[in-house]
């Protein structure tokens, strides 16, 4: 018997077409929508942090503008792509404008410790990028700023055991996650040369170092004992002579103190913007290297001087970003064969190219970053 196609089954067979083709147009939208939503945020939100300074934050949109009170947390949020974002800056960054030639146009907000908090609010800035160290939620007006809508964001970037997390966390707030990761990477490819080739060196065979912070503030040498300059003299293989001395980063101590010590190595870390990106002059660098060589009774008492193993290395090059690079520096000081192979230098310019779009500079032969200069660097 032959089956009949009645006009019940045809009305019955275009339903089911219709329902399949409005499934599938359902899902088809569905997926649409769901990519539409992911390129403009959503599904990320709300996003709950926990900062530097131990708030938990929790983001409801994308941040977009953001007002940024210090030259560091400046550098991680260009090298992670997000420049565009930047609507205000710390008066100091506005004077920065080799490292920052462009973001150093922007509109200041005054001091990184006494801005304006009215120009902050007239930028409406999503998000304030501040201190987690060295400010209080009094001193930046916290809650007044909280209260306007705007998210206040504590992290450093000036400290080695947490600038890794903190670059992380800032891939998260900025939607930059994939940028991050590939600081990190670059991070820890010569972080962990370091610590690799230091482990293997005996602690009777590494050297005792005296940091210098500058000249006392009463009296001698002002002492580097902890804090992020310590953490590097460890790291790269050094005894910090003066760790330990007082609870304190840095304190005075006489230069006949040193001469006790008597340190295979000396090391001054230069600050206050004299030299790095924004000069090419080390006329600096060399003042403060002769001054310490020719400290009453050190070229015949302190190892370091003998040896002629006193170095100056400038903020630019051990601060923030660069750290790894400033690390490198000291590991191929403290330990010259164990570090032959290494080219800080090469490195620091490798750093420039990948994580500061738009920076053209040549480290080989701009800048003041250490003194003496490298043997067969540029400069």
């Amino acid at each position: 018997m032959r089956n009949v196609i009645t006009k019940e089954k045809i009305n019955v067979l275009v339903l089911v077409v219709l329902l399949v083709f409005m499934l599938l147009t359902g899902c088809a939208e569905q997926a649409a929508e769901k990519k539409a939503a992911e390129e403009n945020g959503a599904g990320r939100y709300p996003l709950t942090i926990t900062d530097s300074a131990g708030q938990t934050i929790t983001i409801v949109k994308p941040i977009e503008r953001i007002v940024v009170l210090s030259g560091g947390k400046l550098e991680a949020i260009r090298a992670l792509g997000a420049a565009e974002k930047v609507v205000g800056i710390a008066e100091s960054i506005k004077k920065d404008t080799v490292k920052f030639p462009e973001l150093s146009k922007k509109p200041s907000v005054g001091k990184w410790k006494a801005y304006d908090i009215e120009t902050i609010l007239a930028l409406k800035p999503d998000a304030v990028f501040v201190w987690a160290s060295y400010i209080t939620p009094e001193e930046i007006k916290q809650n007044e700023l909280e209260a306007a809508g705007i998210k206040v964001i504590r992290l450093d970037f000036h400290k080695p055991e947490t600038l890794r997390e903190e670059i992380l966390l800032l891939g998260k707030i900025l939607d930059k996650e994939e940028e991050a990761e590939a600081y990190i990477e670059w991070h820890d490819k010569y972080i962990n040369l370091v610590k690799e080739r230091v482990a293997a060196i005996p602690e009777e065979d590494r050297p005792k170092v005296f940091g210098e912070w500058g000249p006392g503030k009463k009296f001698g040498r002002r002492a580097i004992v902890s804090g992020g300059m310590h953490g590097f003299i460890t790291m790269a293989g050094g005894v910090n002579i003066a760790h330990g001395l007082v609870d304190k980063t840095v304190v005075d101590v006489e230069t006949e103190w040193i001469l006790a010590q008597n340190p295979d190595v000396y090391i001054k870390r230069q600050h206050g913007g004299v030299g790095g990106y924004a000069t090419n002059d080390v006329t600096r660098m060399k003042k403060s290297y002769e001054e310490i060589i020719n400290l009453p009774g050190f070229a015949e008492h302190v190892s370091a001087i003998r040896n002629k193993r006193v170095h100056i290395i400038d903020d630019d090059a051990i601060s923030g970003l660069a750290y790894p690079v400033g690390v490198l520096y000291l590991a191929k000081w403290f330990h010259p064969d164990v570090f032959a192979d290494i080219d800080p230098q090469g490195i620091h310019q490798e750093m420039l190219d990948k994580f500061w779009p738009g920076f053209e500079f040549d480290v080989a032969t701009q800048g003041a970053f250490v003194y003496p200069p490298l043997a067969g660097s540029a400069k």
